[in-house]
């Protein structure tokens, strides 16, 4: 059938699968972005290029930049006070006429508590804290590490499959030179 896998020959089916992914993978970074003014293909496509587009736009990069600036803002709060709590009650009141005529047989009550940890109890926090912040940057940055690795995979595909259509296309004209000639 007429497929543009079909340009390249030899090729298995797994290798189109492949090579399909991976010029999807491409195209997709290669279309701009709402509102960034550039239409698809005025600039050329550079290894660095594809990296700031997979920066900008992969959502795994972007979902871990998010978690780890999340737990980094965890810290401040990790090593607070526990909020005060405020409560009012009501003593000696008569639930079984649910009356309350007598003014001194109900005693309202007031209370104000702050629960203090234990000592070092709020730096051992804060700590757990800075340690889930810093293993949350670390993740982010494996994760960029792996979306650059594919890529950059991606973008050398593009590479070798274009130089594979222009032999493919220098041997068509050969060969139709060549139909001419005979």
């Amino acid at each position: 059938g007429r497929h543009w896998s079909n340009l390249v020959p030899g090729i298995t089916v797994l290798g189109r699968i492949r090579l399909t992914i991976i010029l999807g993978f491409v195209v997709v970074l290669a279309v701009p972005s709402p509102g960034s003014g550039q239409a698809p293909g005025d600039a050329e496509l550079t290894l660095q290029s594809v990296y700031d587009l997979a920066w900008e736009r992969n959502p795994r990069v972007r979902a871990a930049g998010l978690a780890a600036l999340a737990s980094s803002s965890r810290v401040p709060q990790a090593g607070a006070l526990a909020d005060p709590e405020f409560s009012i009650g009501v003593s000696n009141l008569d639930l079984s006429s649910f009356s309350a005529t007598l003014p001194m047989s109900m005693a309202p009550t007031l209370a104000l508590s702050q629960a203090f940890p234990f000592f070092g109890k709020r730096d051992l926090r804060t700590r757990v804290a800075q340690g889930d912040s810093a293993r949350a940057a670390h993740l982010a940055g494996e994760v960029w590490f792996v979306v650059r690795a594919e890529a950059a995979a991606a973008f050398y595909a593009v590479l070798e499959a274009e130089e594979l259509l222009r032999v493919q296309e220098r041997a068509r004209d050969f060969l139709r030179s060549t139909e001419v000639v005979a």
